[in-house]
């Protein structure tokens, strides 16, 4: 996926730089940077996305999506979220995502959301065991069976942000496939004026 960021520029609105002030220097900050997490010269106070201009889609309709994306996103409007679909508000038409899972723990074989997986099951006297619910459901349902995911060898997988499919009518027209003829076919061509030989 390839989106370029459009900006709503506030009344008044100015960018505060990241600059250096030899008199804040210290050993973890050399240059005396205001925000010593940031590069110098970075604009501190970004305006507000107003929406995103879609260059292409990716390959698949397939798209992740962190939490921390989608924070900001709803805390700055350029995306909503409702009755389980993602919205992400770009130009010529909004992006439409089906959710196919949030963030949580996730059987690998049957794909069961498993909301207590990571906690340690508990013995008679209240003390937790070496054994996760993750582990229980896996052992009762899916017996015997190897993972089906190599990179989680005990059956259930955390899931940090939201998986999530793209509308296949959008994914078609805006594809990185699409994006290449259009690309590769070049600016449309004009007639020349007469007025210019």
């Amino acid at each position: 996926m390839e989106l370029k960021r459009i900006y709503r520029f506030p009344e008044g609105w100015k960018p505060e730089r990241n600059v250096a002030d030899p008199s804040r220097a210290t050993a973890r900050n050399p240059l005396g940077l205001r925000d010593p997490s940031r590069q110098l010269n970075d604009v501190l106070n970004p305006p507000p996305v107003d929406h995103f201009l879609v260059k292409h889609t990716g390959v698949n309709p397939e798209q992740n999506f962190s939490e921390k994306l989608i924070r900001a996103g709803q805390t700055e409007g350029f995306l909503t979220m409702s009755g389980g679909r993602l919205i992400l508000h770009s130009k010529p038409e909004n992006l439409q995502y089906k959710i196919l899972r949030g963030p949580g723990y996730y059987c690998c074989h049957c794909g069961k959301e498993l909301p207590d997986a990571n906690l340690f099951i508990k013995d008679d006297q209240g003390e937790p065991t070496d054994r996760t619910f993750g582990m229980e459901h896996v052992e009762q349902v899916h017996s015997g069976k190897k993972s089906p995911d190599s990179n989680n060898p005990a059956g259930y997988r955390r899931v940090n942000g939201y998986e999530c499919v793209l509308e296949e009518g959008q994914h078609k027209k805006f594809n990185f496939h699409e994006f290449q003829k259009k690309r590769l076919a070049g600016p449309k061509r004009t007639e020349r004026s007469k007025d210019n030989g």
